[in-house]
């Protein structure tokens, strides 16, 4: 079958029913518009993993009880890797300090101080007292943007009520009705003369 190079060529495939066939071009790449056929079938474990699952399984017990051997024969390096595989790398643990609890802005200080004394007394890692600070901070920040936001609203309200008490168009100087503006200002009618 000869084909030109930009024409599309259909693969014949045994497996393929007559209108499920992919259209390549003359490269063996997909044609311009093809919607790419029905890809990889789906399956959450590969049957490689499966296998070596299989045999992990029949082999564990073995390795197992030849490295407690080993272990208890004095090799370092067995005894090493068998509590690595029982106590695992600590990743983190619950911490308690005394510290007073974290209500306001002026509790901070009080707060971290208990977590730097905690990590200078060994009672925590510094790493925990670092993460333990970012806990604090960020209450802290929480803190901030309430107590800011109860702010902006009460001057929000103070100047709804002072806008209310205000009369509509009052100006800068109070007037009674039946004073004419003659450019002075009410305290200085002194120096109309």
């Amino acid at each position: 079958m000869v084909v030109s190079q930009n024409q599309p060529q259909e693969l014949d495939m045994a497996d393929d029913k007559p209108d499920d066939r992919i259209e390549r071009d003359a490269k063996g790449h997909f044609a311009k518009g093809n919607r790419g056929g029905p890809g990889r079938p789906r399956s959450p474990v590969s049957r490689g993993a499966v296998a070596l699952d299989e045999m992990g399984a029949d082999a564990g017990k073995k390795i197992f009880q030849a490295m407690l051997d080993k272990a208890l024969a004095g090799d370092t390096r067995a005894a090493d890797l068998l509590f690595s595989r029982i106590w695992p790398k600590r990743r983190g643990r619950p911490v308690a300090i005394e510290t007073t609890a974290l209500k306001d802005v002026h509790d901070y200080v009080p707060a971290a101080a208990g977590v730097a004394n905690a990590v200078m007394s060994g009672e925590m890692t510094p790493h925990e007292g670092q993460a333990l600070s970012r806990v604090l901070d960020t209450q802290l920040h929480a803190i901030e943007t309430s107590d800011m936001e109860r702010r902006v609203r009460k001057l929000e309200d103070d100047i709804e009520e002072e806008d209310a008490r205000r009369e509509p168009f009052s100006g800068l100087y109070p007037t009674d009705s039946t004073t004419v503006f003659d450019g002075f200002p009410p305290d200085r009618k002194d120096e109309k003369a």
